[in-house]
């Protein structure tokens, strides 16, 4: 055997091991990533007497499938999920369009201390929502939107509040060639008509990135919804899993079944997005 052939081999080698290792890692990882999921959906349908069992035992005998029947229909969660849906869409939604337009203006146009006001939306991104509550709940209050049919409170900040999605989007509209608002600039076209003809057309994997990321932080909030809900037929769902969970004659299977209904819908949009997702995140130059 020649030293060329020798090389080529222990390359060969040593890129399957380094290969096999990383992928023992990784699913690895996976495992432990997943279990608790898994003891979760299990949970889910095991019966009230199973759950006191030693051992444990993961995949139940009989399976319970009448626990999300008790959660979605006798406690209400479907009327809670109707709720999340609503206020995750309309503030996903309004959150594109106000980001979208605020990253275009930065990307795309020239005014006055624009690199000092970009930097100063950056900066609240450090500031915690903790902080600012107390002054958006007295917005609230003089504006009559607490408990609100339209859930106007759970929304509005929401559209307003979205520095990660104009810094997104500002970043993927610097990546669309010049040319192109240059030809539609000669041909008499508007800021506005280029920003909604060329730009929001090419911008769909950054408009999906941030609309899961939009949806995932309006579905998983807890502390507006406490403060800005009274009556339990606007309730959303995770007030309504937290109110549960506190009721001490709740078995853990019930709970389960709320968790799992809960985190259902956000694994669902996940799985059909996951493409755009990835690609939204590689071609607006955020990398992990």
């Amino acid at each position: 055997m020649s030293e060329a052939n020798r090389y080529r081999r222990k390359k060969t080698i040593s890129r399957i091991l380094n290969n096999s290792v990383l992928y023992i890692v990784l699913i690895t990882i996976s495992i432990v990533m997943l279990v608790p999921f898994i003891w979760m959906i299990a949970t889910s349908l095991k019966g009230s007497g199973v759950m006191t069992e030693v051992p444990p035992r993961l995949i139940p005998k009989v399976f319970y499938w009448s626990n999300f029947r008790e959660i979605l229909i006798e406690n209400h969660f479907i009327r809670y999920m109707r709720n999340s849906v609503y206020i995750a869409l309309m503030a996903a939604f309004g959150r594109l369009f106000t980001s979208s337009l605020a990253g275009f203006t930065f990307a795309r146009m020239s005014f006055p201390g624009k690199g000092i006001l970009f930097s100063i939306i950056l900066a609240t991104m450090m500031i915690p929502m903790q902080v600012l509550i107390i002054p958006e709940f007295l917005i609230m209050m003089k504006t009559g939107w607490i408990d609100s049919p339209l859930q106007l409170a759970l929304i509005i900040p929401f559209w307003l509040s979205g520095a990660f999605g104009v810094f997104l989007m500002r970043q993927f509209f610097m990546t669309i060639p010049k040319d192109l608002e240059d030809s539609a600039r000669i041909d008499g076209c508007s800021m506005f008509g280029i920003f909604g003809r060329i730009f929001l057309p090419l911008a769909g994997p950054a408009l999906a990135t941030l609309f899961i990321f939009s949806v995932m932080t309006s579905w998983n909030d807890l502390l507006r919804p406490i403060l800005y809900i009274n009556s339990q037929r606007l309730m959303t769902l995770t007030i309504g899993l937290a109110s549960f969970s506190r009721q001490y004659d709740v078995n853990e299977n019930l709970k389960m079944a709320g968790a799992v209904v809960t985190l259902l819908p956000l694994g669902v949009i996940y799985a059909f997005a996951q493409k755009y997702f990835v690609q939204g995140i590689t071609m607006s130059g955020i990398k992990g």
